[in-house]
């Protein structure tokens, strides 16, 4: 379905980037991805397809072979992503979210042994923030890395840790100082294979099945002082500038989760009939259809307006968190609705409707919930 407003951004590039990540969803994603989501994992030859075609650096300096196109054009790249698959969207979202921070911070080796491989989608890395006991409240988490002679040990426990399973990279969040919440975390690089690092088993998720999930442990974990990335205590920052750049990210998979919806609906209701014509031809179902339409359009816009503040050099948390909340929120209903106008044939396992709905829900809670957007929203407000 073609967007019945048409984005105040679209540029002649950014419609090209559109139909190259169609194209490849098309050829690549749609035939598979039934048979991925039963088996509950990640085709990871997608990762070389995908760094071939450029969707993991747009928001990338050209110095470690991205784009720097953009955080508008990776958002639309994850969108049009979503229309194939929300786990194989996320699974490039968190590429990028993990890669990021090392590119801006990192030291000149950590760039050219991770970044540059990783855009080319020659490795697979994962971000391990999140704990049993602290997701959203980064500044609380409890692992810890502890100086050793010329590196660092690391001890703890993440939770919810996408791409783990299969990732070469693990980026890690530890306190450095544990007196100082904010001030005494950072980040470390740490290689699968390093003694004391374990991947637990997959997560059963409701969605997201071909996305992989596990808990990752860390016991006596010795990496190397030329691990740390960026500066010790600076971890806290590093993680809140990723933060802003991935609630834009999810709020485009909503986006292209919500516009695939629709467009099965709209699609279904043309070609169905009841009492002698098509169901289009119901009031219910044209006011059903249209609520879809604006909700995912209203969805693009504050999306697209969050995007273009931040490439503009703003901050742009609270319109960042304005799109991860409204369209949290929205694709969740979009999903609903399409299994109300597809009726029975919607509620089928292995429909593409059913597996959207499904993958809408965590949407508001990965991230940071709907209620952690709307006090950063209050608060932007009121200072």
């Amino acid at each position: 379905m073609t967007a019945i407003v048409t984005p105040p951004t679209a540029r002649p590039e950014l419609e090209e980037l559109r139909r190259t990540v169609a194209r490849f969803v098309d050829r690549e994603v749609r035939p598979i991805i039934d048979d991925w989501e039963r088996r509950q994992r990640f085709p990871i030859h997608l990762m070389e397809g995908m760094g071939r075609l450029g969707l993991f650096g747009a928001a990338f300096p050209r110095s470690v072979g991205g784009d720097e196109a953009g955080k508008l054009p990776q958002c639309l790249i994850v969108e049009e992503l979503a229309r194939g698959s929300g786990g194989i969207a996320t699974t490039c979202l968190v590429q990028v979210l993990t890669l990021l921070p090392i590119a801006l911070h990192g030291s000149p080796r950590l760039r050219e042994r991770y970044v540059v491989p990783g855009l080319r989608g020659d490795i697979a890395v994962c971000i391990a923030i999140t704990e049993p006991g602290h997701g959203s409240d980064v500044a609380g988490i409890e692992t810890t890395a502890v100086r050793d002679g010329d590196g660092w040990r690391l001890r703890g426990s993440k939770m919810f840790i996408t791409n783990s399973p299969f990732a070469d990279l693990f980026l890690v969040a530890a306190k450095t100082s544990p007196e100082d919440a904010r001030q005494g975390i950072s980040l470390f690089a740490v290689d699968r294979g390093t003694p004391g690092l374990e991947v637990g088993a997959h997560l059963d998720k409701m969605g997201w099945h071909s996305s992989e999930t596990a808990p990752v442990y860390l016991s006596d974990c010795r990496v190397g002082a030329d691990s740390l990335v960026g500066e010790a205590g600076a971890g806290f920052q590093y993680i809140m500038e990723d933060f802003n750049f991935e609630r834009l990210l999810l709020a485009a998979e909503c986006v292209g989760l919500a516009e695939e919806s629709l467009a099965i609906a709209v699609r279904y209701a043309r070609e169905r009939e009841q009492f002698g014509r098509p169901i289009t031809e119901f009031q219910a179902v044209r006011h059903k259809l249209a609520r879809m339409a604006t909700q995912v359009e209203a969805g693009r816009h504050l999306m697209t307006q969050g995007c273009e503040e931040q490439d503009g050099g703003g901050e742009g948390r609270s319109s960042a968190s304005m799109a991860k909340y409204f369209c949290g929120e929205m694709v969740s209903s979009v999903a609903y609705d399409a299994i109300g106008v597809l009726g029975g044939a919607g509620y089928l396992r292995d429909h593409a409707a059913e597996r959207i709905y499904r993958d809408a829900r965590v949407l508001s809670i990965g991230g940071g919930t709907a209620e952690v957007q709307l006090n950063i929203i209050a608060k932007e407000l009121l200072r």
